[in-house]
């Protein structure tokens, strides 16, 4: 194979992090044989765009989520996972004299301002906090230029009527405050100082006295101190509150971090708040993925060992090194703070922050085909040992179980976590039974007679998420394709597949890049084929260099028509065609309302009149 030389220079935006690519799964057994002239002359510009992101990630890395700006979670282990939940803001509701605390960037929901954008900050990283909510990070920014975006404008404002309609009548629930704490001034420890991103290898332990902790137990009044920003005073509001209902105002300054232990915290579906970006491990768990994928695929177009080594040297920092490493759990994933025990432990929604881990398997998966000396029996005993214990965190924890049972992307997104992992631990009957009772069941109600996924198009941002959940189902279908099963034939009972859902743009805001849906276009494109060049047009006009993006080298692999091994294409009460008439989905049988993000509950009502409606919705192509 000729070796690839990035011709290149790199710009200063791909270097700022290596989140740029969703989630997504190489096709091992192809990668790792022998390219033909051909593969390498179609994909020479995305090959250089790998090998450039390889160069960029280890300028910064390794990374860990051993957290170095100073907060732990409850369990005081700083090799557990620990992130905010993205969408919940504190409603501290002070009171006290008229008096009330308000946090930095408009961190409050007193103010039911809908100006917040939602990717407003980054982590200290530069790192976006990667919640779902953007799909690709500032390293994207050379995929944001120009590009044809005609008659989406008119799709979105015609189906924002529809989308305005519903979205109000999703049910935000609010968590409930424990109790009233009043907040001494002297009761809070100084914020640490900052402590340099940078993680070696051979990091020294951080001492007890330079980290903070959230509490262990409902019964402290000691609020939480960790983050950098100066302390905040309470300051006079011109409402009056009931203060029968209000918390006690503080009637001295205090730290911005008080709020995670004594305010409730409210869901803003969509709005992001700028302090999740302050911990380590969203970031470093992202930034870690896409240098393990960019690193093997850099060393199977190069040859070149450095490359493998630089992997093997970051899976050890992240998952192995007794300093370093991550535990195999997210039980501190996505926490909705607050008051009372409920503030200090992970949420449903926290498993979706391991979606990267697919990456890492693919990435071992690929240099253990290719046999490289640097992958050792210790590094593949330990590494499974790991994933096994993960696979088992999740299949057994209450908080996996909710996760896998969710009818949107996090149930999408978990299943392809675990049949990965199941996977790369020789578990080939348990990672095809994971796909399968995924296609058989929660499939089946995600994609409605028209295209549309219910599901998704329920939320506030319509146009991301069925991008999002579009993602997941596409990894779930190569990973099917890995293991000899065919997920692309499959339809839902209403008688559509992953394709139906292609194109559709509707409700999707100015602030959202149709370059989200480009590279599920690509792998579209490569299960079913194009023989119109309807794909291709609609590429070109979406995106004109994206065969230069590494999602296009991903996809050059065999469309999956050989595949021997198929699943059913329907369910036996399916087989006289599919049923379009409404019936609620099975999530609904024994609940009145669903639960699509920590606090946030759909009915069957707000779904259907995204089931009813018939008409396929159009497209840009």
């Amino acid at each position: 194979m000729s070796r690839f030389i990035p011709a290149l220079t790199l710009f200063s935006t791909f270097i700022a992090s290596t989140s740029a690519d969703g989630t997504d799964w190489i096709n091992v057994k192809y990668f790792s044989g022998t390219l033909d002239a051909s593969y390498q002359s179609a994909s020479r510009n995305a090959a250089r765009a790998i090998i450039r992101g390889a160069d960029a990630a280890n300028k910064h890395g390794p990374y860990a989520i051993v957290n170095s700006e100073g907060v732990l979670p409850p369990s005081r282990d700083c090799h557990d996972y620990l992130s905010w939940a993205p969408y919940h803001w504190p409603d501290c509701n002070w009171c006290g004299g008229g008096r009330k605390y308000i946090s930095p960037n408009s961190n409050d929901t007193n103010d039911d301002s809908e100006g917040d954008s939602p990717d407003s900050a980054t982590s200290p990283d530069g790192s976006d906090y990667e919640t779902g909510d953007s799909s690709f990070d500032d390293d994207a920014a050379a995929w944001h230029e120009d590009y044809a975006e005609q008659g989406v404008a008119d799709i979105a404002q015609r189906h924002h009527t529809l989308n305005t309609r519903l979205r109000h009548r999703m049910v935000r629930q609010k968590r409930q405050f424990v109790s009233s704490v009043s907040v001494p001034q002297d009761s809070l420890p100084e914020p640490t100082t900052s402590v340099d991103s940078s993680l070696p290898i051979t990091t020294e332990p951080i001492a007890p006295s330079q980290v903070t902790h959230m509490p262990l137990d409902s019964s402290t009044t000691q609020p939480v101190a960790g983050t950098h920003a100066p302390a905040q005073a309470a300051v006079k509001s011109s409402k009056k509150k009931d203060t029968s209902s209000c918390t006690p105002s503080p009637t001295t300054s205090m730290a911005p971090s008080a709020t995670w232990t004594t305010c409730p915290y409210v869901i803003r579906d969509g709005k992001v708040n700028p302090d999740v970006r302050t911990l380590r491990g969203p970031g470093a768990i992202n930034k870690f993925t896409q240098q393990a994928i960019y690193n093997v695929m850099a060393y199977i177009l190069t040859k070149s060992d450095s490359y493998a080594e630089t992997f093997v040297k970051a899976v050890d920092v992240f998952y192995l090194n007794s300093e370093t490493h991550m535990n195999p759990n997210m039980n501190y994933g996505q926490v909705s703070r607050g008051p009372g025990p409920t503030g200090r432990q992970g949420t449903f929604t926290g498993v979706l922050d391991g979606r990267g881990h697919v990456k890492a398997v693919n990435a071992i998966q690929l240099l253990k085909a290719l046999k490289h000396r640097s992958w050792t029996k210790d590094h593949d005993r330990k590494i499974l040992q790991w994933m096994s214990d993960y696979n088992d965190w999740a299949t057994k924890s209450d908080i996996g179980k909710k996760s896998q049972s969710r009818p949107n992307n996090h149930g999408t997104f978990f299943a392809a976590q675990m049949a990965s992992t199941r996977m790369l631990v020789n578990d080939l009957v348990g990672a095809r039974k994971i796909i399968t009772d995924f296609f058989e069941h929660a499939f089946q109600d995600q994609i409605a007679a028209s295209g549309e996924q219910p599901f998704e198009a329920v939320r506030t941002r319509p146009f991301h998420y069925r991008c999002f959940n579009l993602e997941a189902l596409i990894t779930c279908a190569k990973i099917a394709e890995e293991l000899g099963l065919d997920a692309w034939s499959i339809k839902t009972k209403h008688g559509s597949t992953i394709r139906s859902s292609r194109f559709h743009n509707e409700g999707r805001s100015k602030e959202e890049k149709i370059s989200e849906l480009v590279p599920h276009v690509v792998s579209i494109s490569r299960a079913y084929g194009d023989p119109a060049g309807t794909y291709s047009a609609w590429l070109k006009k979406a995106m004109g260099d994206y065969q230069d993006k590494p999602f296009w080298l991903y996809n050059q692999t065999p469309p999956p028509s050989k595949v021997s091994r198929r699943m059913p294409i329907m369910r036996r009460d399916d087989l006289e065609g599919p049923d379009l008439s409404f019936k609620c989905p099975a999530i609904f049988d024994n609940t009145p309302k669903v639960e699509l993000e920590e606090g946030l509950f759909v009915t069957c009502e707000d779904l259907r009149p995204f089931f009813e409606n018939k008409q396929e919705l159009n497209s840009s192509v």
